[in-house]
């Protein structure tokens, strides 16, 4: 039921986006050409007409691709590249992308694996006009986007539109307001606005240059350590049709790290396990574990951003106890009877 719902949703944004196409001329452009066929199409689009100065106007790039094609996400994955957007607004300033949640391409037999949209995405950044800014402002934007098959083939974008700022008027959403707002409910949030608590284990106490490493997320449904605490909690599914495509993963520079299996832990919550490699070149600094979640609670979609300490060393001494850096503590289980540790987890993981 939670992955019908999944599929539901999917369903409805693809709808939402088909529903209004229309756009002020050079709003629109297509490029990627394929033999005479261009496989990509982009819009500007903005979700007001008028602004206040000090107003967050959300101005987007619809991408629109040909069946069976695809553009990727901020981590592309083994593969490709991300869509490289670059904002032209006098007299404002523009946040960084909002990247919805990405499906997970596997290629080559899955040996390639890589992360992106097919169909349409919408990638919005906001907009602040700063105090002073008064009638009509052009909003320009070009993109450097790869849109891919079998084969890849790289596109450019070149939109601008008007918006009229009203200082000390009224501000006038746009057609496209509602659809800015579905988007949004498929951008992963911080964790800290969920009733989840996230937890990154090592099967080693730190990673350094050169290791080859498994890993885990820990998704612990409720917080305390009563007995009854966790009979309240909620189940946590996997939002995706393949659970170990409810992790994807945002590794620092220098990191490979892919998603292996999910499993469910003694306690209540969701296990991800993970392996990865560090390039004997990456940088001798303290990392995060950073990546997006797909998870179904109480019956309805959670997208969570994932954001831990994934501890680093320079020595390639090792510990015999998995290491693990926490957000918070997770509850208290019985001994695991296979190692003799309270960690349960870990052992679930396969590490005892």
């Amino acid at each position: 039921m939670p992955r019908l719902a999944f599929a539901v949703l999917l369903a409805a944004l693809a709808g939402a986006a088909r529903a209004a196409t229309d756009v002020p001329e050079g709003a629109f452009a297509n490029t990627a050409n394929d033999r005479g066929t261009t496989r990509l199409e982009g819009r500007l689009l903005l979700d007001h007409d008028a602004v206040r100065p000090g107003e967050i106007l959300q101005a987007g790039v619809l991408l629109t691709m040909s069946p069976h094609w695809h553009v990727y996400w901020r981590n592309s994955g083994q593969s490709g590249a991300p869509p490289r957007l670059r904002w032209q607004i006098e007299g404002a300033e523009v946040g960084p992308v909002a990247w919805p949640f990405p499906q997970v391409f596997r290629e080559a037999d899955a040996f390639i694996t890589t992360y992106g949209y097919t169909d349409e995405v919408l990638l919005a950044s906001p907009v602040t006009f700063r105090s002073g800014a008064s009638g009509e402002v052009t909003v320009r934007v070009d993109a450097d986007v790869l849109v891919c098959r079998v084969q890849c083939i790289p596109g450019e974008l070149h939109l601008s539109r008007p918006v009229r700022i009203v200082p000390g008027g009224e501000s006038l959403a746009s057609a496209d307001h509602a659809r800015f707002e579905e988007w949004s409910l498929r951008v992963p949030q911080p964790v800290g606005a969920r009733e989840l608590e996230l937890e990154a284990m090592l099967s080693q106490s730190a990673i350094r240059p050169g290791d080859d490493f498994k890993a885990a997320l820990a998704v612990h449904a409720c917080s305390g350590g009563g007995e009854g605490a966790r009979a309240a909690c909620v189940a946590v599914e996997p939002a995706t049709a393949n659970a170990e495509d409810a992790f994807v993963p945002d590794p620092p520079s220098g990191i490979e790290l892919l998603v292996t299996g999910a499993r469910r832990p003694p306690t209540p919550g969701l296990l991800l396990t993970l392996k990865g490699h560090v390039s004997p070149s990456a940088p001798h600094t303290d990392s995060r574990l950073r990546g997006a979640l797909a998870l179904v609670s109480g019956g309805h979609t959670q997208y969570v951003e994932v954001d831990l300490p994934l501890p680093r060393a320079r020595r390639s001494r090792r510990s015999r106890i998995p290491g693990s850096t926490r957000r918070r503590a997770p509850p208290r289980s019985p001994r695991c009877c296979r190692c003799g540790r309270r960690s349960c987890w870990r052992c679930s993981a396969g590490w005892c």
